[in-house]
């Protein structure tokens, strides 16, 4: 199984792990671009699944009052039997 994980050497992930030991912190990052995803091409797999991601960007929490801004909406191409991501597909609206 391949699977996108963050580089544990990076200077800022490091720090961000120190912070995240004390307990009373969770660091939020920032998601790969599409194009950072690995991605196999060879052999192509027949056991297929799509998903697909809907991000939805807000002025608020309430519904009566505030707006949706932006939708960010992704397809991603996985191989059931290995898990490897083979396709990936973002487009914001």
């Amino acid at each position: 199984m391949s699977f996108f994980y963050l580089n544990p050497v990076c200077p800022g992930e490091a720090l961000a792990r120190q912070l995240e030991s004390y307990g009373d912190y969770r660091i939020v990052r920032r998601l790969p671009a599409p194009e950072d995803f690995w991605c196999r091409s060879m052999p192509a797999p027949t056991n297929v699944c799509k998903l697909a991601i809907l991000d939805c960007e807000t002025t608020g929490l309430d519904p009566q009052t505030d707006q949706i801004i932006e939708l960010a909406i992704g397809t991603l191409s996985m191989d059931l039997d290995d898990g490897d991501v083979t396709g990936v597909n973002c487009r914001d609206r």
